[in-house]
């Protein structure tokens, strides 16, 4: 492995925004880059995680597991004690917020790829005073960084949806009267299962 990245080679899932050539080299694939510049861009612009997911959505714009397309991707909730799993078919997956802040924290856009505590260089599809720029904004985007919670939620963890399985958390109404607890599903408008 460490030869491979030496030599610029890659294995196993590429991240997304390259591909290899016919030597397995590293390179730029020129389609999924422009999304990459799309998503930093959207990102020092002050749009949030899950609202640049929302837009990528909402344009059909295909993730890594779409590309893939073969296969199944199992998840489980960490946050409930009955560690419910889920399979999803990979051609189904669809951008979000975590996927986003991945794509926007990992240094390989801006040219280096870390194994063993080691940096190696990769081609740039970011440049390193962008990246940084970007990084250094979401650190202060509120939308980002998530919100300051001033109430416990004594259920946290112990609740799930009767309707979708997936963990329930608690959130302040608007009008700030009191605070409930809904559906995870409900963060994304492709999954929410409208149980109330």
């Amino acid at each position: 492995l460490k030869r491979n990245l030496e030599k610029g080679k890659v294995h196993s899932i590429i991240n997304y925004g390259y591909t290899k050539d016919s030597n397995n080299l590293m390179i730029v694939d020129e389609t999924q880059s422009i999304i990459v510049k799309r998503i930093y861009e959207y990102s020092l612009n002050g749009i949030g995680t899950n609202k640049i997911a929302e837009i990528l959505n909402s344009e059909g714009v295909p993730t890594k597991y779409n590309l893939i397309g073969k296969g199944t991707l199992t998840t489980s909730n960490r946050n409930s004690k009955s560690k419910k799993q889920t399979t999803t078919d990979k051609s189904n997956i669809k951008w979000s917020g975590n996927t986003i802040r991945n794509i926007i924290v990992n240094p390989v856009y801006k040219g280096v790829r870390i194994f063993g505590g080691i940096e190696y260089s990769c081609p740039v599809i970011i440049e390193p005073v962008m990246w940084q720029m970007v990084n250094d904004n979401l650190q202060s985007n509120r939308n980002n960084s998530g919100k300051v919670v001033d109430h416990k939620y004594l259920l946290k963890g112990l609740l799930t949806c009767g309707r979708c399985g997936r963990n329930i958390y608690g959130k302040r109404r608007t009008t700030l009267k009191d605070n409930v607890y809904i559906c995870s599903s409900k963060r994304f408008k492709h999954l929410n299962c409208k149980n109330r």
